[in-house]
Parts: structure tokens; C-alpha cells; sequence
């Protein structure tokens, strides 16, 4: 189901009410047969528009992730709002902040990055994060079944949001991260990992990362 909306000032749409939609129109086919018309009433729902926030807007470096599986998306699937990025100062003067493709360095040497959240219609809200516990700057981070060469052990999180059900965190098996900018407080690199969900149904994590970080 795809719905258009055409934003304009007031004066351009005068004869427009400013009361929640009642009906629904919609025009539908099965295969190649006629095109047909159903009105269908809202009822007790309503329609939620999805509309860029200041912060979307900010230029700023952005992430290219995606998912397959059972929780399949991607970035180009970013609820907006959810790339706001807040940071509060601990006791102690560690700098925590949240918010979409932005990371956080603790004076302990962590690394924490943190994706917007992402839903592709009809699925679940993901949100990414990588943590990298002793961050040494560029180069590879990784977590194997076995130990392997790397500057520091790599996890993945991926949390999903089910509906009633709330949030659901899913902890990588292998995490493979990669380092390939760490100029100032710009961040970026490649990264996959895989995943299991419950029904033993494996799914994976992959794409680019990159933000901007802030703490010590």
C-alpha cells in the first residue's frame, strides 16, 4: 500500500480540514483483472505520518547498514527522529550520548556505536550496536569461536522491537569489525556478524558504519 501526501503552506489547500482522516479510498486489482474501488473506514485507528525531524537533516556522516533474516532491513529503512543525538554528563565527567550512527569513548578505552532505528514495512524495529571494549584505533577487531589475530575482541548487538512484546537483544556469535578512519571525531569502517534467533534460524549483520564520537 503506498499513500502520497503533497506538503504545501495553508493558503495552497483551502479547502482542507483539519480533522483526522475518516475513510480510507483505495483502488485495487488481483493480477491483470479490472482496477476496483473499496471505501474502508478508519474506525478507532489512525494514520501516522512519518516526517524528517531537524536532526535527519543535519549533515553528518551516515551509516549503510542491513540485515537479512527473520528481522531483514536496512538504513535506508531510519525511522525519522531516531538519529537525535542527546549526551548527559556522568558523575565522574564521562560524556554518555544516544542517538542514531554516533559513538561514545569511555576513559576505560571502550568504543560504543550506536545506529538508528530501522523498520522496513511490515517488519520489527531493529536498532545496531557495535562495542568495541579496547579500541586502539584503525585496524581489525574481531570474535571468533577460535582466537584469531586482531587489537581487541569485536561485539555485535542487535536489538529488535516486536510490537506488545517489547525490545529483544540478539548477541553476535562472530563479530568482525573494521577500523578504517579514526581521524579526530569522525569514525568509520566495515563490519558483519552473524546471529541466531530463537528458532535456531540464523540471520546476519553487514554494511559500513561511520559517526562522529564524543566522551573520553
Amino acid at each position: 500500500m503506498q499513500l502520497n501526501y503533497q506538503l504545501g503552506s495553508c493558503a495552497a489547500v483551502p479547502f482542507a480540514s483539519a480533522a483526522g482522516a475518516q475513510r480510507l479510498e483505495i483502488a485495487f486489482r488481483y493480477g491483470h483483472g479490472p482496477l476496483r474501488q473499496e471505501s474502508l473506514p478508519l474506525g478507532s485507528a489512525r494514520l501516522q505520518l512519518r516526517l524528517p525531524t531537524a536532526s535527519d537533516c543535519v549533515r553528518r556522516p551516515h551509516s549503510q547498514i542491513a540485515l537479512d533474516g527473520p528481522f531483514a532491513t536496512s538504513s535506508a529503512w531510519t525511522i525519522p527522529g531516531s538519529n537525535t543525538v542527546t549526551c548527559t554528563r556522568k558523575v565522574g565527567g564521562t560524556l554518555e550520548c544516544s542517538g542514531g550512527d554516533t559513538s561514545t569513548r569511555t576513559a576505560g578505552g571502550e568504543l560504543l556505536f550506536r545506529s538508528g532505528v530501522y523498520q522496513s514495512p511490515g517488519r520489527p524495529a531493529v536498532r545496531l550496536t557495535i562495542t568495541l571494549p579496547r579500541f586502539r584505533g584503525q585496524g581489525l577487531y574481531r570474535t571468533l569461536p577460535r582466537p584469531a589475530a586482531a587489537l581487541g575482541p569485536a561485539h555485535v548487538l542487535v536489538t529488535v522491537r516486536n510490537g506488545i512484546h517489547g525490545w529483544r537483544t540478539f548477541h553476535a556469535s562472530t563479530s568482525t569489525v573494521i577500523v578504517a578512519r579514526a581521524a579526530g571525531t569522525t569514525l568509520g569502517g566495515r563490519f558483519q556478524a552473524a546471529l541466531t534467533h530463537p528458532r535456531r534460524a540464523s540471520f546476519r549483520a553487514y554494511g559500513a558504519w561511520r559517526c562522529t564520537t564524543s566522551g573520553r
